[in-house]
């Protein structure tokens, strides 16, 4: 899994968030595929919950996570509120630059008398960095092996002829 990580390191030092993002919120899922194959939504939660949530200062849930890594990857939307495993959070908000505050919870403001929806902001750096070490750990404490990744590759490397 080094080279996702790579990848996603390289992906926020480029500035290309939005594939970093993406990248990082299917990182849980490769874990658990690795480890157990076939899993669920909930296997994501428990995922989250015991590998990252300590850093999280219960602002974040697994069941909050898994909503946006569903928002994000089926909606492209940071909004929540349409997700059924949603938990306390109903919107995100990321910040790109990396000296940016990380998890600053909003519950309960009104605007213009409108309450607004509960809002976790998330620095994208800070996020990312703390899902890979998450992985990381996992990776190492379970013992996985992990070789049959996905791999872009330059060029031909198993002797055939390109006549494309």
């Amino acid at each position: 899994m080094d080279h996702l990580f790579r990848e996603i390191k390289k992906s926020l030092s480029d500035g290309n968030f939005y594939a970093a993002l993406f990248m990082i919120l299917t990182v849980p899922d490769i874990c658990l595929s690795v480890k157990m194959g076939k899993h669920h939504g909930t296997d994501y939660e428990e995922w989250f919950n015991k590998n990252v949530l300590p850093n999280y200062n219960k602002f974040m849930s697994g069941k909050d996570c898994y909503a946006f890594r569903c928002a994000i990857l089926h909606e492209g939307t940071d909004s929540v509120l349409r997700q059924s495993k949603k938990d306390i959070i109903d919107k995100f908000e990321i910040l790109s630059k990396k000296e940016s505050p990380h998890l600053t919870y909003m519950k309960g403001n009104i605007y213009n008398g409108v309450i607004q929806p509960t809002k976790l902001v998330l620095n994208l750096h800070t996020f990312c960095n703390d899902l890979i070490n998450s992985a990381e750990r996992f990776i190492e404490v379970n013992n996985l092996k992990v070789d049959n990744l996905i791999e872009i590759k330059e060029r031909y490397s198993d002797g055939f002829i390109n006549i494309g």
